[in-house]
């Protein structure tokens, strides 16, 4: 008797944004990872991450993990920016996008917030930069008495001059 050859697989899906994880060790017929997951009715959306491309063949013993994704948008300043991610959190979702919110950055949203679909993230770019000014400092005029001289006469011992400062503001 002629029986097909079989494989058993070991398949994990991961969704992070649900808690779930699971792995099953799984017999099949299937020759790609394509047609197990057609034999599974395990459905790809474009969020979501697998370990293999789908037209990998199928070996004995293989692991085969799918990682559900979500969609969000991060928008700065004028671009808006589609990603996906199959991270839970804001943070770590940006991070996989190739985003890096710097110290003084106004995210729209906290970074350990858990992402949902659809998230719409802006982000406004904070820069600080010093930047010298010149200030104007103004000649004093100071007093002295003198007995030797008359009653309501001043005298000009050093004239005064219009002086600067250069101030560095952040």
């Amino acid at each position: 008797m002629f029986t097909k050859p079989q494989n058993s697989v070991y398949f994990t899906e991961i969704n992070r944004f649900e808690d779930k994880n699971t792995t099953r060790q799984v017999r099949t017929e299937a020759k790609t990872v394509g047609e197990f997951l057609e034999e599974q009715n395990v459905a790809l959306s474009a969020h979501d991450s697998l370990n293999h491309d789908i037209n990998t063949p199928l070996g004995n013993k293989m692991k085969v993990v799918v990682t559900r994704g979500r969609a969000f948008t991060i928008q700065t300043g004028e671009a808006i920016v589609l990603c996906s991610t199959t991270q839970e959190t804001l943070g770590d979702a940006m991070l996989q996008a190739g985003f890096y919110p710097q110290e003084n950055d106004i995210v729209s949203h906290d970074l350990k917030e858990v992402v949902t679909d659809g998230l719409a993230v802006s982000v406004t770019s904070v820069t600080n930069e010093n930047v010298q000014i010149t200030e104007a400092i103004e000649n004093t005029t100071e007093y002295v008495d003198d007995a030797a001289l008359e009653q309501g006469k001043t005298k000009i011992i050093q004239e005064g001059f219009l002086g600067e400062c250069q101030v560095t503001v952040n």
